[in-house]
């Protein structure tokens, strides 16, 4: 099937995405049953087929017939290796799809991974002999270095910042190892873009410092290019590699030279190779199943929980400014997934706040694409004020009364930013915002949020309680130093029980 016949199956399923995932879900999968017989018919790929399939329907026989076929040794590794990503950022964007069973899936197939790259790479270099005169260079690895808007990029940047004032010498390399190019045979494929200017850049600026930096090339196809660079890396004698993230080829592969230490960006348990584990939050039954699907032996972990950098500076705004009503009640909408995020749970949740509170107003910040037709659907025009992207978004938050956080896998930084500027915050029990808000704040009712939101504006002494108790909670979340310092500290353990250093 050409390119452009695939680009214009993908459109087609695009346009009927609406008005499926609307539909209640016997009469949506027998809509999914014709639709699929019809896509056999045009020879459409079955990655694309079951991709959508999965989407729409949401269900687990959907999921793991697409990881099926997704796994095929049919498929190239190339595409298997993309195939992984295309998945994870599947379950990561829709909340309703993240199955316990799908999660647990993705460790065994990225230690799948993992074994053909090792072997695709052949010998791999080992530690220096002596280890004990090492200098203390920490090389840290991400998978996706953005722009520092893109809140991971910024947590990495300011780590580099805090190893070296904890007397580390840090080097960053960015793997790249996740997909750069359209995959029109995966529905809805994400293109995780990388930076231009970074690819001949050899240092990366950061609150005045300059760091050592490497762009890696295509390293997870480019066989040569990973051995170059895993032999460069060995060279530096680093004491311990710190992959934020998960899911780094190249980070694991240096698994003979250091430890590697895996410290996700998110609460999940990360997908890893490496000697040691970061944990977010102290893990659950749930969790120990995937702790022990990472091999054996599993990793050794310690929990950490993921700290915030402190509100970057922006002029400050006006609820004048921003089009807000500067009598009613705002509550802000962010994030740059809230077609995914605001699910139907979240939805239901609006619909009734914004039925029993006539002071309530919406700020919805971010990429919401669907904004216009669930608005007019629901006649919500003029109780809510669509900002979009915003580059201040601190300063938004500044002018606002609340923030509701649905149940995702991100918005963590959102969150936190929310309550350093003392809003009320009110989120879903799942994800990293969830974690971040912190059990007093979780909600898990219409009637829950439409409560704390009247109590908020009739009682002015409970309000100005829980706005001081919100930037405490933020002020505990802020201190990242002393957490990267422990996240340390748990390094130069694994150097002594991996036996990569002999005791003093």
């Amino acid at each position: 099937m050409s390119r452009v016949l695939l680009a214009e199956i993908h459109a087609q399923l695009c346009a009927q995405l609406p008005e499926l995932q609307a539909l209640p879900p016997a009469e949506r999968q027998q809509r999914l049953a014709v639709l699929d017989a019809q896509l056999a018919e045009l020879a459409a790929h079955p990655v694309l087929r079951a991709s959508f399939r999965f989407l729409v329907s949401g269900e687990l026989a959907d999921g793991l017939a697409l990881l099926a076929e997704l796994q095929r040794p049919a498929h190239r590794w190339e595409r298997r290796r993309r195939y992984y990503w295309q998945f994870y950022g599947l379950l990561f964007r829709a909340a309703r799809l993240r199955q316990h069973a799908l999660e647990r899936a993705l460790r065994p197939w990225y230690r799948q991974l993992f074994a053909e790259f090792c072997q695709r790479l052949g010998a791999l270099p080992a530690a220096a002999p002596s280890a004990e005169d090492c200098p203390p260079v920490v090389l840290v690895i991400v998978n996706q270095l953005l722009l520092p808007r893109h809140a991971p990029t910024a947590d990495t940047l300011d780590t580099l910042a805090h190893c070296r004032a904890l007397g580390y010498a840090p080097f960053l390399i960015n793997a790249a190892d996740v997909p750069d190019e359209e995959l029109w045979e995966f529905f809805d494929s994400k293109c995780f873009a990388r930076v231009a200017d970074y690819a001949e850049a050899t240092v990366i600026e950061h609150a005045g410092e300059v760091f050592p930096f490497y762009q890696c090339r295509a390293v997870a196809d480019d066989v040569a290019e990973a051995r170059r660079v895993l032999q460069a890396i060995a060279e530096t004698r680093p004491r311990f590699v710190l992959c934020l993230g998960h899911s780094c080829l190249l980070a694991d592969a240096c698994r003979a030279i250091a430890p590697v230490i895996t410290a996700p960006f998110t609460v999940e348990v990360a997908a890893t190779c490496g000697q040691g584990l970061v944990l977010r939050r102290p893990p659950t039954a749930e969790d120990q199943e995937l702790l022990a699907a990472l091999g054996e032996p599993p990793p050794t972990w310690i929990v950490e929980p993921y700290t915030y950098a402190p509100l970057p500076p922006h002029p400050p705004t006006t609820r004048a400014a921003l089009g807000l009503p500067g009598e009613r009640y705002a509550l802000a909408v962010v994030g740059s997934r809230l077609d995914d995020e605001m699910d139907e749970l979240a939805l239901s949740w609006l619909a009734a706040a914004l039925r029993a509170e006539p002071r309530l107003h919406l700020a919805i910040i971010g990429t919401w694409e669907n904004w216009p037709r669930i608005a007019a659907q629901h006649g919500w025009q003029e109780r809510a004020t669509y900002l979009g992207y915003r580059s201040d978004l601190p300063a938004v938050l500044a002018v606002c009364d609340g923030f509701l956080n649905p149940r995702r896998q991100g918005g963590g930084t959102s969150v936190a930013w929310a309550l350093a500027c003392g809003l009320q915050v009110l989120s879903g029990d799942a994800g990293d915002g969830a974690l971040a808000a912190g059990p007093e704040r979780i909600v898990r009712s219409a009637e829950e949020i439409v409560s704390r939101i009247q109590r908020w504006l009739a009682d002015p002494a409970w309000r100005a309680a829980e706005s001081a108790a919100a930037r405490a909670r933020f002020a505990a979340l802020s201190d990242r130093r002393a957490s990267i310092a422990r996240i340390l500290e748990f390094g130069e353990r694994l150097r002594l029980d991996c036996g990569f250093t002999r005791p003093g």
